[in-house]
């Protein structure tokens, strides 16, 4: 999904989200900025105020989800809350710091004990995930996606963004 595609799907879902449930008669929720993650776009929710309102009327704070999200492949929304948005920026510096090892893996491969600190797998599933992840004619992208499917498992994020009872924008 590209950037373009990700805001057309972000726009048709906050059309539908002013159309069905209103904030308030003096604020619409608007499209914030996409930040791309690697299985999903990420989008603040934003809120914008009528024209003509007073300055002085302005001033009204909202609570709730961060955000939401759009997957790559499903094309779901999922709002998520403060918890996923934290799991979110978790799983991406985890991403980070294992795309750098998977690179230099041939100099210092990766250890049982590197990886007990990123999953909570028994030590014989975490032994055969190594084995797997050890096998020469794994590529690096095949690699990372090993990884990244099981950091999601291990933080039981982006789950309900792959089940099929989300709407597809």
């Amino acid at each position: 999904m590209t950037r373009e595609e990700a805001l057309d799907a972000a726009r048709r879902y906050i059309a539908q989200c002013n159309a069905e449930t209103p904030l308030h008669p003096d604020y619409y929720l608007v499209v914030g900025q996409p930040v791309e993650y690697r299985q999903l776009w990420y989008f603040d929710n934003c809120t914008a105020h009528r024209p003509g309102l007073p300055h002085a009327a302005r001033s009204m704070q909202f609570a709730g989800a961060p955000g939401y999200v759009i997957g790559k492949r499903s094309r779901r929304v999922q709002e998520i809350g403060w918890a996923d948005f934290s799991a979110l920026r978790k799983l991406q510096q985890q991403l980070q710091y294992f795309e750098q090892r998977v690179a230099e893996r041939a100099r210092q491969p990766l250890t049982l004990r590197e990886l007990r600190q990123y999953f909570t797998m028994s030590l014989p599933e975490l032994q055969a995930f190594k084995r797997q992840l050890e096998e020469p004619e794994q590529s690096v992208a095949q690699l990372l996606l090993l990884l990244e499917q099981r950091l999601i498992e291990e933080n039981c994020f982006l789950i309900d963004l792959m089940s099929e009872h989300q709407a597809t924008y």
